[in-house]
């Protein structure tokens, strides 16, 4: 259900988003409502919007910005909009109380949001139009977003240059520093340990499994599939690690990697006793709970590495059509495993070019994984 609703409102902001902003912006224009000094007077404010519409990654990639914005003006009332598909990883930051999801009743939250009186709205979306057309309904003076989509400008009274080669979460910082926040003060790693929110201790039925000795934790799986990784290459690596280490494997996803987890347990079978799959079964504050005692997380590009990154979880994440430098962390704790091809990166803005090889993915030899895991855990 929540898949075709937040599909239902990509194909909206994809055919009616367009002529929206050209009416917004027209409007706004006839009005003079967009004319605004570069200089933000930040004495006087007192309620913050911040607009973040995509998946988890995203969401985790600017929590760090969120914690700047609150430290920097502690008074103000601060407003996190997102989509409903990402309320766990704002529990788990400890901001759910002032968060609100927009695709959970999108009349209901249109209506609000006329209602309130911002200051300021930060949109952190690229690209797509809905966001804007938030921005411009809030009413507030201020207006950031990024200088990108020519028809969504007019909405916005401080525009912002977008890299899109360039590490994301500056791309995010970029859009706070007329808000007088140093750019060099943006930092993922680590970022949710001194968040007050209590995270849950494992299941009590991992908790046996846990102790009996180190564990990995391995997500297969992704909703991407260009960036998927084979079985058999996750299979070749784990019986690396068991021949290496003497640590037991936890395989993490949602219900959609079920299928390759059973694959992997199948041809791990004559070790069956090392491996267990938690696929499907635990939420993301209970995943977030087993990060916490973890070895090392080993993955795809995914949301689920973000949140070892900020959780100062060594990671190992596999880069394929997305980029590395963009989107990954890399540092002695964090690394990224990808082979160079010509057409990468391949993906931007949520679109992946088409391919029929997917060599990007394929090449990366578990050997290849297993070489920069011995690396990080030394």
């Amino acid at each position: 259900m929540l898949f075709s609703r937040t599909s239902l409102l990509k194909t909206i902001d994809t055919l009616a988003g367009p002529l929206l902003c050209r009416i917004f912006g027209a409007t706004t224009f006839l009005i003079k409502k967009n004319t605004s000094s570069q200089h933000i007077e930040t004495s006087n404010i007192r309620k913050i919007l911040i607009i973040r519409p995509g998946g988890m990654g995203d969401m985790i990639v600017l929590l760090p910005i969120i914690k700047l914005i609150k430290k920097h003006f502690p008074e103000a009332d601060l407003e996190l909009v997102c989509e409903k598909r990402n309320l766990e990883a704002i529990q788990i930051a400890g901001l759910k109380s002032v968060t609100t999801a927009y695709d959970s009743n999108p009349v209901r939250f249109i209506m609000r949001l006329l209602k309130k009186n911002y200051d300021i709205v930060i949109d952190t979306e690229q690209f797509h139009h809905c966001s804007a057309i938030f921005s411009i309904l809030s009413g507030a003076p201020v207006r950031i977003g990024f200088n990108i989509n020519p028809k969504r400008n007019p909405l916005y009274t401080h525009l912002i240059n977008y890299a899109p080669d360039g590490p994301e979460g500056m791309q995010f910082m970029h859009l706070i520093e007329p808000l007088g926040i140093k750019s060099t003060d943006y930092n993922l790693p680590g970022c949710l340990l001194d968040t007050n929110t209590q995270i849950p201790p494992p299941p009590e039925q991992l908790q046996k499994f846990m102790s009996s000795k180190p564990f990995v934790i391995i997500h297969p799986g992704g909703h991407t599939p260009q960036k998927l990784w084979h079985p058999e290459k996750f299979i070749e690596l784990i019986k690396g690690i068991f021949s290496e280490y003497d640590y037991n494997i936890i395989l993490v996803g949602d219900k959609a990697d079920q299928e390759i987890a059973n694959t992997i347990q199948i041809g791990t079978k004559e070790s069956s006793e090392r491996i267990i799959s938690c696929c499907g079964t635990l939420d993301l504050a209970e995943v977030a709970a087993l990060m916490k005692q973890a070895e090392i997380f080993i993955g795809t590009d995914s949301g689920l590495a973000h949140l070892a990154v900020a959780l100062e979880l060594s990671s190992l994440t596999l880069f394929g059509p997305s980029d590395h430098l963009k989107w990954g962390t890399s540092n002695e704790k964090h690394a990224t495993v990808r082979k160079s091809m010509p057409c990468s990166p391949c993906f931007i803005f949520g679109y992946h070019k088409p391919c029929r090889t997917l060599d990007c993915m394929k090449k990366i030899n578990p050997s290849d994984v297993l070489a920069v895991m011995n690396k990080i855990l030394s």
